[in-house]
């Protein structure tokens, strides 16, 4: 069965957690629908190489930072699954 997520962020601002290769799809999605797109790594954007150069282009705005709150501004905060270390608040989509 194909979800069809473009409904579900259209109009929203969300955040992604980690700029890796498992989140670029949801990226290109997000980019194309959602209001705003933010992704958060615990690397800059010159440090994620291509997909740094990647999300830039579709206008993503790259937050390299370890503080817990920067991730609960947005509407989504989409990650694939919480870590011990992590707390995540109502608006977290947690896929896997």
């Amino acid at each position: 069965m194909k979800i069809q997520l473009e409904p579900f962020f259209a109009g929203k601002s969300v955040t992604l957690l980690g700029a890796g290769v498992s989140n670029m799809p949801l990226a290109e999605v997000c980019a194309k629908c959602a209001a705003s797109l933010t992704v958060r790594d615990m690397k800059s954007a010159e440090q994620l190489g291509e997909n740094g150069r990647r999300l830039m282009e579709m206008g993503a705005k790259i937050v390299a930072s370890g503080n817990p709150e920067d991730y609960n501004a947005d509407d989504f905060c989409v990650q694939n699954r919480p870590r011990p270390h992590e707390e995540a608040s109502g608006a977290h989509l947690i896929c896997g």
